[in-house]
């Protein structure tokens, strides 16, 4: 029997019963679709083995069969007609052992619907009694109410258990019993955020979401008026497609939006935005704005979602112009375009131009001049030399002209040789006198005849000539909107060609950057470059991968100082931590039965108490173990100690595979000693991730990446090994002799060690060899 028309069929899926899904084989998920096909059409659930779960006090929640080894638990909601798929697992016992501490909380006071994991009696127990044997304490959420508390997210049962922590310590302990939700805001408050400032949060997750579903192509508002004058079947549609609710639960629209779901989920953030980033993405700019954030605030994830909104504008205006979302490398502009794909419908992408701003350079000069295009131009510049006699500029190196061409004159749009003498060169280290300025634009004027000669451009030129071009014969050639993601690696040169591919106007140009992250030195004055963001700058704060305490002390690495990066790296993680443990004897005889030649003085820097963020305006919403370091004095020992650590957390975590993990190195030249020694010594195998391989989960093997390759990726578990390769040593000398370039270099590989140490989602270790 079908359902009547007039009163359709509501399916909503538990973010998590979606990854679960994912573990089971593919004729399991296939019978699911059927299984959520039949739900739709025919919600008696006719032919279906239906059991009730003993001891729930919920009467409308079944245990639902799919296959044999496949049973899914089912919330219904009678007066709306609205079913949502809450859990997978293996077994009606197991299904019930799950659901025993779970509850589904529909509120119609903030509007939402979520899923609440009930804390542990025991640990309650023992946590309350930790606090009623401390004597007196302070309750550390005095200027909260119990209703601000339940508010948050907090259970009734948990509240008084929380007030009775004998410390803000003791209260972050408690917090991670609570849903990410409720965590996230105990955590604000112990952060010293209030009431207010907490309930704006909220505030957001109460509003109507303007879209839902799984590809977010679909009107809320049409949605919640179909129900006609239906008013519990209003009310449920309204929570259902609220913001706070799209963080737990999606709405399924019809059978392509599960299609969609099934074939290619992304992860829950990539998909459902936090409040904060909604706003952002949905912001409109009367120029151009920015976002920063730091490693795993979903800044890729904003950009995304700006450059699709933008193409429904474009598509609803009738619009034949569209949107280019540009990054700096190809890796990144190839993961875009996988995830966009995945988000986006077909005529939405077919509005998008997603590629990396050199690979669009070179195609735009190739199609319009006779020109190529150059990234190596060192002996270019050595025979531009030869044009001057003056020995101080003689002996600058090449290394020099490149940065002073680039990040001068080319940055302040420098023509004539009077505007380069009047020139500022800040940061630039080297002072020169008139007469040295004039030989160097001798060497400049003669590196630009070389140029002609030879019908080659540099990238950084050829973005001034493409810009010039832009603005005058090829003005039809721009776009309508611009979205740029990793903006802190874009030159100035690279930033005035996009002011150039624009017009101005509202909403013309959005960056998402993170000046920890910058891996090339660029120094740029968006201002200068045509693109002023006073007033529209935004920053994100809640991180969403890494955990509170990989943060700080990735942070706090990447805000060091010192020239020996192993000590200052480690120095910095245990200040991060601010704990400093030892080492018992027994642990340590115990490995060096196993590996003589391991130094073990950093062994212990870490332990698990949970602290405070000691670093940052952010805050992380997941927390775990504390970093692990280790000192070695032979490569050899520490791939026994990488391998160790990689074969216990296959055996601690049931939800580890090899595929899920992954070594961050400097260089290419690292990662082939990786790869051979993880082939030729370990069962599990490698995965070497380079500009020709994408990291898909059915390839086996620990990936290898290089740190500029791993950026934009993630991982459960990351090894960051020989540290005392950061900076490599020829760089070192290479530079010596230029305190400037050297103190670049030091920061550059500190941001480095960051982008690799903030791709795990769960562990981290790192090590040296010294």
């Amino acid at each position: 029997m079908s359902q009547p028309a007039d009163n359709p069929v509501t399916i909503a899926i538990w973010f998590e019963a979606i990854i679960e899904l994912f573990n089971f084989q593919k004729d399991t998920q296939k019978a699911f679709k059927n299984f959520v096909r039949k739900l739709k059409t025919d919600p008696t659930l006719k032919g279906l083995n239906v059991e009730p779960l003993n001891g729930t006090k919920d009467r409308d929640i079944r245990s639902i069969r799919i296959t044999r080894g496949c049973r899914a638990i089912v919330a219904k909601e009678t007066k709306s007609n609205t079913y949502t798929i809450l859990h997978l697992d293996e077994g009606h016992d197991d299904a019930y052992a799950w659901l025993s501490r779970r509850r589904i909380v529909a509120n119609e006071f903030t509007n939402t619907m979520r899923l609440d994991t009930l804390p542990d009696p025991e640990q309650l127990s023992q946590m309350l009694s930790m606090g009623q044997n401390n004597g007196e304490y302070t309750d550390p959420f005095a200027s909260f109410s119990d209703d601000d508390l339940t508010g948050f997210g907090v259970p009734s049962e948990g509240v008084f258990v929380l007030r009775s922590a004998p410390s803000q310590q003791a209260a972050r302990m408690m917090s991670y019993l609570l849903t990410d939700q409720a965590r996230a805001c105990i955590d604000l408050a112990l952060e010293g955020y209030g009431k207010d400032d907490i309930t704006s949060l909220i505030a957001d997750e109460r509003k109507q979401g303007a879209a839902y579903g799984f590809s977010q192509a679909s009107s809320s508002q049409e949605f919640i008026d179909a129900a006609g004058d239906n008013q519990e079947e209003r009310t449920m549609r309204s929570m259902l497609t609220s913001n706070g609710t799209q963080q737990q639960f999606v709405v399924l629209t019809d059978d392509e939006d599960l299609e969609r779901l099934m074939n290619a989920p992304l992860a829950q953030w990539r998909v459902f935005l936090h409040p904060t980033q909604r706003a952002v993405v949905n912001g409109d700019y009367s120029g151009p704005a920015r976002v920063t954030g730091g490693a795993g605030t979903g800044k890729t994830v904003v950009a995304m979602h700006r450059a699709r909104r933008l193409a429904q504008n474009l598509i609803r205006q009738g619009s034949s112009q569209k949107v280019l979302l540009t990054t700096y490398t190809v890796n990144l502009a190839d993961d875009i375009r996988d995830n966009m794909a995945l988000l986006c419908t077909k005529q939405e992408l077919e509005r998008i131009d997603i590629v990396n701003l050199d690979k669009w350079l070179s195609t735009f000069m190739k199609t319009h001049t006779k020109y190529r295009l150059e990234y190596k131009t060192s002996g270019l510049w050595q025979n531009a030399k030869t044009a001057i006699s003056d020995s101080a500029v003689l002996g600058l190196p090449v290394d020099f002209f490149i940065q002073e061409w680039e990040q001068v004159i080319l940055a302040n749009d420098i023509t004539t040789k009077e505007e380069y003498l009047a020139v500022p060169r800040r940061g630039r280290g080297e002072r020169l006198t008139k007469a040295q300025r004039e030989s160097v634009w001798t060497v400049v004027d003669r590196y630009r005849q070389l140029m002609d000669e030879r019908r080659q451009y540099d990238y950084a030129y050829a973005m001034h000539v493409a810009a010039d071009m832009l603005d005058g014969a090829y003005s039809d050639e721009k776009y309508a909107f611009i979205v740029v993601d990793e903006g802190q690696d874009f030159s100035a040169p690279a930033y005035r060609l996009l002011r150039s591919m624009v017009d101005r106007h509202d909403n013309d140009i959005f960056i998402t950057s993170d000046n920890h992250q910058q891996l090339y030195g660029k120094r740029v004055s968006l201002r200068q470059c045509g693109i002023p963001i006073a007033g529209r700058s935004f920053r994100l704060k809640v991180n969403y991968r890494t955990t509170s305490e990989i943060k700080a002390v990735a942070e706090t690495v990447s805000c060091a100082a010192g020239a020996n990066t192993v000590d200052t790296v480690l120095q910095a993680m245990k200040e991060a931590k601010n704990v400093t443990s030892s080492v018992s004897v027994e642990r340590v005889e115990d490995h060096k039965q196993q590996a003589d030649d391991l130094d073990y003085s950093l062994n212990g820097v870490f332990d698990d108490s949970p602290q405070q963020e000691s670093f940052g305006d952010g805050i992380s919403l997941t927390h775990g173990e504390w970093p692990e370091a280790i000192r070695c004095k032979s490569w050899k020992a520490q791939f026994h100690q990488v391998t160790q650590w990689i074969d216990e957390k296959l055996s601690q975590d049931s939800s580890a595979k090899p595929e899920g993990m992954c070594v961050i190195v400097r260089d290419n030249i690292h990662v082939d000693d990786w790869v051979s020694a993880l082939r030729s010594e370990t069962t599990y195998g490698a995965l070497r991730l380079d500009k020709s391989i994408k990291d898909t989960a059915d390839t086996p093997g620990i990936r290898v990446a290089t740190m500029y390759r791993a950026k934009g990726l993630e991982f459960d578990y990351v090894v960051v090994p020989d540290i005392d390769q950061c900076p490599p040593p020829n760089l070192v000398r290479r530079f010596a002799d230029d305190a400037n370039a050297l103190s670049q270099l030091y920061q550059q590989e500190r941001n480095l060690l960051y982008v690799a140490m903030t791709r795990p989602r769960k562990e981290l270790l790192v090590t040296a060899v010294v």
